[in-house]
């Protein structure tokens, strides 16, 4: 049954049992303006009686002039203030987790016509600062970006960035300009020194093979336990995507399934350092990707050429160490905290 809400209820009672379908001298039809008179007598005693005090909790309601201006177009779009995905993790293999976020585009065309619509990557010295590293590391991106998932995707040692792509608005906004986009994965490389680059790799990494969608969210797992890390993306008003990695490298990796003891159940937070082939690298464990997305574990680590970590370090939350020696490569390793 449907309800339904009647914009025109009768008063419940009128001035000497009048028939509200009659006018009489001095009573409107209805009864209104007697009723309306008891009201406001009422409203009266209880401000007499002190039936009027405050609760505990208490508005009032004051305006301010303020407005807010942060659209960049006439049209104000709500898409024109909106954030994208939020990454934290160590891009570089020094120890110290960076910052990652996706960022849009110009509304009019929906890509990175200028500096400001870039994606945002800003490294940790470990001493309290981050620095913009952004166009140094290649990660400006060129169209409206949403979420990105987190996972060395070719197993070399060294993190990518998957990035989805589309805008929110109405696909009649299509006629104008491209809402629909492809994503795009970041492939991290070494370069100098303790820095890394990343190659954006759209149509490259086989991600055309599907039409464009407007794209949001993305979480990664393994899905077909084959040591390669898989992405699921979600899309407005269209299904989801599953993309399984055939990576061709061939590089070894590792996984850690943590259990807690002392610390939660599924060791979230805990970080791993893993030395293999002369290389050391970082990883935390964390669920969480992106925008409004959950990964799965285990937390995984490439190796690259090596068939063996040569030790593997985890700090528990709790603050209980553990180490490890020679662990054979391309398995999942499951781990219960030990006692303190």
């Amino acid at each position: 049954m449907t309800a339904r809400f009647d914009a025109t209820a009768q008063p419940l009672a009128y001035a000497r049992g009048s028939d509200p379908s009659h006018d009489r001298k001095g009573v409107v039809a209805r009864g209104r303006p007697v009723w309306a008179v008891a009201v406001l007598l009422a409203a009266a005693w209880a401000m007499a009686s002190g039936q009027n005090t405050l609760a505990p909790i208490h508005f009032v309601y004051r305006p301010i002039d303020f407005r807010l201006e942060s659209c960049e177009t006439p049209q104000r779009h709500a898409p024109e203030t909106m954030a994208g995905g939020v990454a934290i993790f160590d891009y570089n293999n020094d120890g110290y987790l960076d910052i990652f976020f996706t960022n849009g585009a110009d509304i009019r065309t929906l890509k990175k016509t200028s500096p400001k619509y870039s994606n945002r990557l800003f490294e940790n010295d470990g001493k309290g600062n981050f620095k913009d590293v952004t166009a140094k590391a290649g990660l400006a991106g060129v169209g409206f970006d949403n979420g990105v998932a987190i996972g060395d995707y070719d197993n070399d040692g060294y993190k990518d960035i998957f990035v989805t792509r589309g805008h929110v608005q109405s696909l009649e906004y299509a006629s104008r300009v491209r809402v629909e986009q492809p994503n795009t994965v970041f492939r991290g490389i070494p370069g100098n020194p303790g820095g890394v680059r990343f190659e954006a790799l759209t149509a490259e990494a086989g991600l055309t093979a599907q039409p464009p969608s407007r794209h949001r969210g993305s979480a990664v797992g393994d899905l077909n336990g084959d040591g390669r890390l898989d992405v699921a993306a979600s899309a407005i008003g269209a299904p989801a995507e599953v993309w399984l990695n055939d990576s061709p490298g061939g590089g070894h990796w590792l996984a850690f399934e943590l259990q807690g003891t002392t610390s939660n159940r599924d060791g979230i937070g805990a970080g791993i350092k893993v030395t293999a082939g002369g290389a050391v690298q970082y990883n935390h464990v964390s669920f969480a990707a992106g925008y409004a997305s959950s990964s799965a574990g285990p937390t995984h680590f490439g190796l690259g050429a090596s068939k063996s970590a040569d030790l593997v370090g985890i700090r528990w939350p709790s603050g209980i160490t553990q180490e490890l020696r020679n662990l054979a490569a391309d398995r999942v390793v499951k781990l219960q905290e030990p006692p303190k």
